[in-house]
This record gives structure tokens, C-alpha cells and sequence, in this order.
């Protein structure tokens, strides 16, 4: 009984309205514990929203296919936009741990690193690694900086999708710490890798719930951002609240995978 319990809680789901993870580690004090939390569950309740579902699906033209993980390789849209709403059977959040990373000195890079990942040695759970940069930058009084760290979240809350029930089977994936790009992809593949695609389109939906983003200007903001990686630089390019749209002088971006 006490065995079915335990697997009964690790593929409970939790609510749109609800924190997405069981527990958060490493916080430096209660404000940055409290500021972390709610990053994670503004991300989750955005990603599992009405309009980040129809921006998502009203994508599908554009992008018919995204690339979502090493196993299963390119996929529809609409499959993809299904593991994330948990429409699927057997998709969900994997029960997830939380660690902020990082030091005080701006010059650690672990202050902007962020990864996630589920494990299958006691369940069907996942870990996330943030770094406290992002949770900072939430704190922002500029709402396109604070919705870097949304794309941050929602992007590392993908990774913690399971495509099944009992054991850990990633929806996405991109790419691991020592690869530059992503293992088995083809250099010559231009197709939106999804959990780059979910991170900038939870980032677009945010700012169009602040204003920032007009409703027919989503696909500028995701130029912008990217589909097939992050473009940190730009995070700082509309401080005088200018349309978050491409234009000539905003920093490169990185190279797509």
C-alpha cells in the first residue's frame, strides 16, 4: 500500500495555480527561496495556460515540425504542444527538485546557469539547477528582463516532461554541458528545437499579459528571442519600452542549434 502511495504522488500533476516543484535547495535566505518559487510557478502557470496553448498551436504553419528530443527526433507541433498541456496520456511534470546555484561575484558563471533532467533510479522524478541570476533578474522593474527569466523557467520546466507515466522519458532535450551543439541533430536541420520554442513562446505570452507584445506581434518577439537558442545580449534592448521587435542594432544572436 505504502509502495502505490508513493508512486501515486510522483505522477500527481499539479494545478495551473500551483508550485511545480516539491521542494527548493540552496536558497541564500527566505526572500530569494520566495523570489525562486514564484519565477517557477509563474512559468508553470503560464505554460500550462489557454493562451500559451493557442499561441503555441497557432504556430503550427510556421513550424508544421520541431526538433523535441535524441529519441524521438523531429515531431508535430501539435504533439508537442500536447506532452506540454499533459493532453497526452502519460505525459506530466515529473516531480521536481530545485537547487539555486551560483555565488554572490557576477563573474561566476554559475549564476547563469540553469539545467534540468529527469532521473528514473527512484521514480519518475527530475531535477532543475538555476542560477540565481535568473531568480535576480525576476526581480526586474523592467518587464523584458523579468521575462527572460519566465524563458529561462518554462524552458527548464520542459525538460522536466515525461512522455510516460511509470519512468522518466524526456520530451525535450537540446543540448548537454559539454556539447556545443545537439548530439545527432543535423547541422543543417533549421527547425525550431522545442524546448527553445516552449521557453520563448511562455516569454512572448508573459509580455503580451504585460502590454509588451501585441497580440498580431508574436512572431517578432520570438525573432527576437529565438526558437533554436536564447539570445541573452538582447534581454537589456527595450528598457524605454520599445516595440520588442527585430531592428538594426540589437545585439547578435547566438548561433541556432
Amino acid at each position: 500500500m505504502a509502495v502505490a502511495w508513493l508512486a501515486y504522488k510522483q505522477l500527481v500533476v499539479p494545478g495551473p495555480e500551483e508550485a511545480p516543484f516539491r521542494r527548493i535547495d540552496g536558497a541564500a535566505s527566505e526572500a530569494e527561496r520566495a523570489a525562486a518559487a514564484a519565477l517557477l510557478t509563474e512559468a508553470y502557470g503560464v505554460l500550462r495556460s489557454e493562451d500559451f496553448q493557442r499561441n503555441l498551436r497557432g504556430l503550427e504553419r510556421r513550424y508544421p515540425e520541431i526538433y523535441a528530443s535524441r529519441s524521438a527526433g523531429e515531431v508535430p507541433l501539435s504533439r508537442a504542444a500536447a506532452w506540454v498541456s499533459n493532453e497526452t496520456w502519460g505525459s506530466r511534470y515529473a516531480s521536481l527538485e530545485v537547487e539555486l546555484v551560483g555565488g554572490e561575484a557576477p563573474s561566476d558563471p554559475l549564476r547563469e546557469h540553469a539545467s534540468a533532467g529527469g532521473y528514473t533510479d527512484a521514480g519518475v522524478y527530475a531535477r532543475m539547477s538555476l542560477g540565481r541570476a535568473h531568480v535576480a533578474q525576476y526581480g526586474s522593474s523592467d518587464p523584458v528582463e523579468q521575462s527572460c527569466a519566465i524563458n529561462v523557467a518554462a524552458h527548464e520546466l520542459a525538460h522536466t516532461i515525461s512522455t510516460t507515466p511509470f519512468f522518466f522519458t524526456n520530451a525535450f532535450t537540446d543540448t548537454r554541458p559539454s556539447e556545443a551543439q545537439i548530439a545527432r541533430r543535423s547541422p543543417m536541420a533549421t527547425t525550431a528545437v522545442g524546448s527553445y520554442l516552449v521557453g520563448a513562446v511562455a516569454q512572448c505570452t508573459w509580455l503580451q499579459r504585460q502590454g509588451r507584445v501585441g497580440p498580431r506581434d508574436l512572431h517578432d518577439c520570438l525573432q527576437v528571442f529565438g526558437v533554436r537558442g536564447m539570445n541573452w545580449r538582447r534581454c537589456t534592448s527595450f528598457q524605454e519600452g520599445q516595440p520588442v521587435r527585430p531592428h538594426a542594432d540589437l545585439p547578435r544572436p547566438m548561433t541556432p542549434l
